[in-house]
């Protein structure tokens, strides 16, 4: 089903990834799976078609309906910057992991390489999982290995580098030149980042997910959490992509605060984008879904703490109300 909405009132708000209502207990779901990397295996046709990794059936990213679609191929570079295993370029400046003071690569680097590269010859989009600032730059080396050598074919990929926690200002202009996106998760400012500020230091610490600078390269900003590692609510993330407030109250990055269109647009357009929904969700227009929320503050134009206190009133899913706090939408029937 798909409905005219028109924004008129409280505040509407689409949550294009992983969206989630509520109807009677039950959760319904629109969701991308990201398959690992560890899950691909061989699924060559022919001796000439350039596959090599792939599930069975030759399925690859985008597969699937408006309810359930295959995503990107995950594959974790690196570790956490939670756990100083990171790969970093220089070592952590709080010394806390002496036997790999600079992080480390989650796997034999050359294996890595490979495996993307057969997973993009497959035709997959890949998520790559890149922290360290070392990660991001192997990552990159990767992707550009595959767009010069002609290794990924047909449509234009979409890869992009969950996390990006530490980029510098020559590595955002490189993401930029070949088109990659990074998927960043501002909340972890909130809940991590003051413990991220003692291991990165003064210096480094100003390199810390930085939202705008990726902005103002022309990349999109996708809104994401990382859930369960960090709260997952999108409001409290929009809340953090505007004040950056680290839980102790320190501003961490104040360059690097947007302001809450640019955050609503995050959770909407850009994350849209990045699942290749674009056609389908991140605006209330004619011929998209009717997937939205109803808020009781106009988010648009409050104060991030009181975006973070938004009250959510109802959720629609296909244009039936799967939560409503008494506003009175139509309501979807039970499951038969």
């Amino acid at each position: 089903m798909r409905h005219r909405r028109r924004l008129g009132g409280p505040v509407t708000l689409e949550l294009a990834a992983h969206q989630r209502c509520l109807d009677a207990g039950r959760l319904k779901v629109r969701t991308r799976l990201m398959p690992t990397v560890a899950g691909l295996h061989s699924v060559r046709g022919t001796d000439d078609d350039g596959i090599d990794l792939g599930l069975d059936l030759g399925l690859t990213t985008g597969l699937g309906d408006d309810h359930l679609r295959i995503g990107a191929m995950k594959i974790w570079l690196d570790g956490s910057l939670i756990a100083r295993t990171a790969a970093m370029t220089q070592d952590y400046a709080c010394r806390c992991n002496p036997d790999h003071p600079a992080g480390y690569l989650q796997d034999d680097a050359d294996t890595m390489r490979r495996q993307i590269l057969a997973a993009i010859a497959g035709g997959w989009d890949i998520a790559a999982h890149a922290i360290g600032d070392a990660a991001v730059d192997f990552a990159l080396d990767v992707f550009e290995e595959a767009a010069s050598s002609g290794t990924q074919t047909g449509r234009r990929p979409r890869h992009r580098i969950e996390h990006a926690g530490i980029t510098s200002d020559s590595q955002i202009t490189r993401m930029a030149r070949l088109d990659v996106t990074p998927v960043p998760q501002m909340r972890f400012l909130r809940e991590f980042g003051d413990d991220m500020a003692t291991s990165m230091g003064p210096e480094r610490a100003k390199l810390l997910y930085r939202h705008k600078s990726f902005l103002d390269a022309g990349l999109r900003v996708p809104g994401s959490s990382d859930r369960p590692v960090a709260e997952g609510a999108p409001l409290l993330a929009m809340a953090t992509m505007q004040d950056r407030l680290s839980e102790s109250g320190v501003v961490l990055g104040p360059d690097e605060r947007v302001d809450a269109v640019t955050a609503l647009r995050a959770y909407t357009v850009d994350a849209a984008w990045i699942a290749r929904d674009e056609d389908r969700r991140g605006a209330l227009t004619p011929g998209r879904l009717a997937d939205l929320v109803v808020l009781d503050t106009d988010i648009s134009r409050a104060a991030p703490e009181d975006v973070a206190a938004t009250t959510v009133l109802a959720t629609v899913l296909d244009g039936l109300a799967t939560h409503d706090t008494g506003i009175g939408l139509p309501v979807a029937p039970p499951p038969a």
